[in-house]
């Protein structure tokens, strides 16, 4: 499944089916009350770099008395008091108005949740706003798959890192890596000793081109199929952003249910931030939250 990015604030934005051109998931944050009484130093990574020890991705732990300034490579960056935490709410919607996942943000550190069940809206409610949102922290699904960590979303005892390469294992399959560099995200497959196929790509600044495939003859009845291509443009802000998905064909994923699909994107997020991040001295910058 091909989805394109409709925003370029991934935070604030429709994921589009790009074969139907119906919008498969709706994604809006929306900023709440902030927190006093703990320091931005205690954010996530750090928290990770803690659960690390012992692999690779240790080394980049920050010290106690390093300043925000000095943050390794990699580190999420905030500009937020070290005093008050701003917390923001990301609710993810399906095409159906049912809420299939949201994550708490106390500054940078996320809190996701992943909802198993149904949740449905009203039909004159597709379109979650702010006002959706409210209702949804009021009425939300018992039943919940939580991530209190990304150490929990991913494998993170087996993360690599090299200078120009990020590697996290997912959860479901050391053997599924989520591979970031400074041009590129994918979700790599190494079952096959011989072969690595990507199983999910993050497309920017690319055009999305429709050519028509040749069909044998057996299919000659049915609808004309096309083919897409993605050409990556030199321009930046030129094109749109594309997920591309195809997990379904990995032995983890043979019978795939919305429940995973959503925790993939939900992990396409967190990697992006973490791309931002870890590599945002070359020609990235981190990602901000939009007030």
């Amino acid at each position: 499944m091909l989805l394109q990015v409709a925003s370029s604030d991934m935070l604030n934005t429709e994921l589009i089916d790009v074969s139907t051109r119906r919008v498969m998931y709706t994604v809006a944050t929306i900023q709440e009350e902030s927190e006093e009484g703990y320091s931005e130093e205690e954010n996530d990574l750090k928290e990770l770099w803690s659960e690390l020890e012992g692999s690779e991705f240790a080394r980049l732990k920050p010290q106690d008395d390093a300043s925000k300034s000095d943050a390794p490579s990699g580190q999420l960056v905030s500009s937020e008091s070290a005093t008050a935490i701003i917390q923001r709410r990301t609710c993810i919607h399906s095409h159906t108005g049912t809420l299939v996942a949201d994550i708490i943000w106390r500054g940078r550190r996320p809190d996701i949740y992943i909802y198993p069940g149904k949740f449905s809206h009203s039909q004159d409610d597709q379109s979650p706003d702010s006002e959706k949102i409210e209702q949804t922290q009021q009425k939300r699904p018992e039943a919940k798959i939580r991530f209190r960590h990304l150490s929990e979303l991913f494998d993170a005892y087996n993360t690599k890192t090299i200078s120009n390469k990020l590697a996290i294992p997912s959860r479901f399959d050391p053997k599924l890596v989520w591979t970031a560099t400074a041009t590129s995200l994918k979700l790599l497959d190494h079952s096959d000793v011989n072969r690595v196929s990507v199983k999910a790509a993050f497309h920017h600044n690319s055009i999305c081109l429709h050519t028509p495939q040749i069909l044998k003859s057996s299919q000659s009845s049915q609808s004309p199929a096309t083919k897409r291509k993605l050409l990556q443009t030199c321009i930046p802000g030129l094109g749109h952003s594309y997920l591309n998905l195809n997990i379904a064909s990995h032995e983890s994923y043979s019978s795939l249910v919305p429940v995973q699909e959503v925790e993939i994107i939900v992990s396409f997020f967190m990697m992006e931030i973490l791309r931002r991040g870890r590599f945002s001295s070359l020609i990235l910058s981190p990602y901000v939250f939009s007030d």
